[in-house]
């Protein structure tokens, strides 16, 4: 039966219904028992409710391929008020284990798909054991019949049809969860965003095009290696690249301080260097998707989620910095009024600007600082709680995913507790000023060579 069917659509519906129909009643009950309780003990009461509602959404949606599981790692990262304020961060933290977490295949069904996907004997071996597995496919290390090392991306079979049932479910079954809250973000809007991004997904010839363009970019760079595709060898469901070796990200949690703050950087310049300088990122920054390459790069992998800003867009971007930079509030009001993010009477300049400046303390600080787990989460938490406003403040949705990208960025860089002078590397991008690292000045001789 096809995951599209009604049927099935309502079995798969029925999983997610299920969570939210335990959320409302945990929530009605949580609320009934606090009335006569303190402040403190109705905010503890209220986190443990939202953990426990994270518990079962994780466990539901890690048990689903398809959009479901990816609408859960967004939520980890943008808050659409489905919890208590004060409960957010630990309700995030709990859905970031399905960046990590997806249910594999077996090998016969994926190497089905190889076999209609791929031309007659592309492949001399295929590795049946699959290196990673996320919730859309799973990749299996391979030599092809010239003898190359490569890495196959096999979308699961049936997975195109489970995403569009997905996506006929969550948006209502969001609604339902959906509390009162505001926040910074146009719900709607931001769904429309994450269904359009999980489709696009599903696109591999798509992605292939995009990764070869960054693979073309940064070919023979001194710190960034982008695995170039073989669109010869891959099919409408199955993207084969170069095989990297390297060390998983993590590993350099250990490393000592200047390998962490070489990391750092180089995160910084591929993926936020990619909305200020190129107006195009990878908007699934996380650790699954770099390697530590034995030459001292960083590789990065998977352009699925490659979003293009547009000049608008990209100017909306620097725009915002460079008000932001210098303190202009009422400029910077100007601009959210021009995107429609901004209506009504509106937080006063000065409120708009701490909030901008809060939300990204690390671009907007000169001087060298350490980048913490602890300043990630306040930017977080405040990045995605709007200054009170009639009507409230909305955020485009491509600023949203941009946003989204910088703070998943620099979730990585706080996990590493880097350090650099992230502002003056930002004016590189924003001001045309000159390096103000060796890496910049490594990456400013690669760009004079070409």
């Amino acid at each position: 039966m096809s995951e599209d069917d009604p049927a099935t659509r309502l079995r798969r519906g029925a999983k997610l219904g299920g969570a939210v129909a335990r959320q409302a009643v945990d929530r009605t009950v949580t609320r009934a028992t606090t009335r006569s309780t303190t402040p403190e003990q109705r905010a503890a009461a209220e986190e443990k409710a939202a953990l426990r509602a994270a518990d079962r959404l994780v466990a539901v949606l890690g048990s689903m391929r398809g959009a479901a599981m990816k609408v859960g790692q967004a939520l980890a990262t943008v808050d659409l008020g489905l919890v208590p304020e004060h409960a957010l961060p630990a309700f995030q933290e709990k859905l970031t284990a399905l960046t990590d977490r997806a249910p594999g295949a077996e090998f016969g069904e994926i190497d089905a798909v190889i076999a209609a996907d791929c031309p007659r004997g592309a492949f001399a071996e295929i590795d049946p054991e699959p290196m990673a597995a996320a919730s859309i496919g799973q990749v299996h290390r391979a030599v092809t019949a010239d003898g190359r090392d490569v890495a196959v991306k096999v979308q699961y079979p049936g997975i195109e049809a489970a995403i569009r049932a997905d996506l006929k479910n969550l948006g209502l079954l969001l609604t339902m969860w959906r509390g009162r809250r505001a926040t910074a973000i146009r719900t709607e809007s931001v769904l429309m965003e994450i269904s359009e991004t999980i489709l696009a997904e599903l696109d591999y010839q798509g992605e292939c095009a995009a990764q070869a363009k960054v693979a073309r970019r940064y070919a023979d760079h001194p710190f960034i290696r982008v695995p170039a595709p073989l669109p010869e060898l891959s099919g409408p469901r199955v993207l084969v690249t170069e095989f990297v070796t390297g060390e998983r990200f993590g590993s350099l949690e250990a490393a000592p301080r200047a390998d962490r703050d070489r990391a750092g950087e180089i995160l910084h310049r591929f993926y936020v260097g990619g909305v200020f300088g190129d107006g195009e990122f990878c908007g699934d920054p996380h650790a699954g998707n770099v390697l530590v390459c034995p030459d001292g790069r960083l590789a990065f992998l998977d352009y699925g989620l490659y979003k293009t800003l547009g000049p608008e867009s990209g100017a909306f971007e620097r725009d915002c910095f460079t008000a932001a930079d210098a303190g202009r509030g009422d400029e910077l009001a100007a601009l959210l009024r021009s995107v429609g993010a901004l209506r009504g009477e509106g937080p006063d300049p000065d409120t708009l600007l701490r909030y901008f400046r809060l939300s990204a303390p690390w671009h907007l600080r000169p001087g060298v600082s350490t980048i913490t787990p602890a300043e990630v989460k306040r930017a977080v938490a405040v990045a995605t709680t709007p200054p009170p406003a009639d009507p409230p403040l909305r955020m485009p949705a491509a600023h949203t995913f941009s946003r989204r990208a910088e703070l998943l960025t620099f979730g990585m860089i706080g996990n590493l507790e880097s350090s650099a002078d992230w502002h003056a590397i930002c004016r590189e991008w924003i001001y045309g000023d000159a390096p103000a690292t060796e890496l910049g000045r490594e990456h400013a001789a690669w760009l004079r060579r070409e």
